[in-house]
């Protein structure tokens, strides 16, 4: 279970980055504000770590099936031929 959750710690850690960010920001005075295009920037960093997380899932699965895969040809190959 931990290395399910391991993938995507730093997306939660980036989206909650990003919160505080924007809530400081349109929290704080009309003169410091970020710019539309640093909010938006901010809004959509934690997507790169999403996908990254993504991929290493999908990943781990595929290596997991040919674990799975591999095993059960060794288990073929040891068993005597009938």
């Amino acid at each position: 279970m931990q290395a399910r959750i391991q993938y995507w710690v730093p997306a939660a850690f980036c989206g909650a980055l990003s919160l505080i960010s924007i809530c400081a920001a349109l929290v704080s005075s009309p003169s410091s504000s970020l710019s539309g295009g640093a909010i938006t920037f901010i809004c959509f960093l934690p997507m790169c770590f999403y996908f990254v997380g993504a991929v290493t899932t999908s990943l781990r699965k595929e290596n997991q099936q040919l674990r799975r895969e591999i095993t059960e040809l060794q288990r073929v190959t040891a068993s005597p031929s009938n």
